[in-house]
């Protein structure tokens, strides 16, 4: 992907900064369905484990509440489901969220979103 290097720049910066990196079921399956199209089922399994298993991860089931709340901002906002779920959890339990789907999150007020790539 041609942002890749600028992503893991931004990524590598984080890291260096102590910031902690949350995932929920939705990006966790979202992540393996993408890396099962481009690289096949055992290569994502891989991946996908490494992804979980990280010591910069910090794995956050999707509670009632954040459930509710997204249904919600679903709904008023007019963002598909996984989106909600993703801006909601980060909202509630992030300083932001790091994406490259800025149109999507952007919907979500109060969200701080760090894009993947600065041309956004």
């Amino acid at each position: 992907m041609p942002e890749q290097k600028e992503s893991l720049a931004i990524i590598e910066e984080m890291i260096a900064s102590d910031n902690t990196f949350y995932v929920n079921t939705i990006i966790i399956s979202e992540t393996y369905h993408i890396l099962t199209r481009m690289l096949g089922k055992e290569e994502a399994m891989q991946r996908t484990q490494a992804i979980l298993s990280s010591k910069y991860i910090t794995y956050l089931p999707v509670s009632y509440e954040i459930m509710n709340k997204a249904i919600c901002t679903s709904c008023d906002k007019e963002v598909r489901i996984n989106d909600a779920i993703i801006g909601i959890q980060a909202l509630c339990n992030a300083d932001g969220i790091l994406t490259d789907n800025t149109k999507d999150f952007k919907k979500i007020d109060g969200l701080n979103i760090i894009p993947l790539r600065k041309t956004e």
